[in-house]
């Protein structure tokens, strides 16, 4: 048999199998397309990562502790909230704070709300002009970081264990929280799912306040113009080696691309492997 002879063959049994043909070419077109969606989100899903360690400050240096015993570090806190004024006498050092990561962003603050005789646990988090589904009242504004004000927004599910069903009344209503009282200026619809969490905000202050020295687990040094980072941070080191004289371990400096790589390595070991 010639080779166009083949050729006709296969052409004759493409016009005689037609389910089988199309169901063939289905199954081919949906095989390729899954895979190409699935690297095509780990490459996203890198991009995105790479993203935000381009957005970290070039001039800020992260400050990490290394416990010489794990068990040692369940004692005494390497690092407290009043670390950072004393830091900022460090000459090089413009600024402190605490080392944000995505943990901390998913999960938030857990405090204990009062009003009256009833409580409930908020899981706060910094408002950072988010937009949320307003039910009754207003969203924190600018101003209210600006001039102090101990403003809170809840979810409805909250403001229910608090105030009872009239949402709406409970606008303007005070809770304390952590020793703080915390005007209601708003009431948001959001319900709690498998994939997400409720979260209760507050301006940016309030929430640092509200948190333990126990959730440092690192710290973000801002550097001043023209100093170099590895003189500041012996400084530094210094100065929280004197401060928590305690301590068991040692300060180290962090290496800002340490947290991308590793998710780099995770997310294509999981695309290869699903794809």
């Amino acid at each position: 048999m010639s080779f166009l002879e083949l050729i006709n063959s296969a052409f004759l049994s493409l016009r005689t199998h037609k389910l089988r043909v199309f169901l063939t070419m289905i199954g081919i077109i949906i095989g390729i397309s899954s895979v190409v969606v699935i690297l095509s989100i780990g490459a996203g899903l890198k991009a995105q990562v790479n993203k935000s360690t381009s957005d970290v400050d070039a001039n800020t240096i992260t400050v990490n502790f290394e416990p010489k015993d794990e068990r040692s570090s369940s004692v005494v806190n390497p690092f407290d909230y009043k670390d950072f004024q004393k830091l900022k006498n460090v000459d090089g050092v413009e600024k402190v704070s605490k080392s944000s990561n995505g943990l901390e962003n998913l999960i938030g603050v857990n405090q204990n709300a009062v009003f009256f005789d009833k409580q409930t646990y908020l899981n706060i988090d910094k408002y950072n002009n988010d937009n949320l589904n307003l039910m009754y009242g207003k969203n924190i504004t600018k101003e209210d970081s600006d001039f102090k004000n101990y403003v809170i927004v809840l979810t409805n599910e909250h403001a229910k264990a608090l105030f009872g069903n009239d949402l709406k009344d409970s606008i303007g209503k005070g809770i304390k929280v952590k020793g703080e009282f915390f005007k209601v200026i708003g009431i948001q619809n959001q319900d709690s799912s498998v994939l997400s969490m409720t979260k209760d905000y507050v301006p940016g202050f309030a929430k640092d306040l509200l948190e333990d020295d126990t959730s440092i687990s690192s710290i973000d040094v801002k550097l001043r113009q023209g100093y170099d980072s590895k003189n500041v941070f012996k400084e530094v080191k210094k100065e929280l080696e004197a401060l928590h004289p305690d301590v068991k371990g040692t300060y180290t400096q962090g290496d800002p691309n340490a947290i991308s790589k590793t998710f780099e390595k995770i997310i294509s070991s999981v695309t290869g492997f699903i794809a």
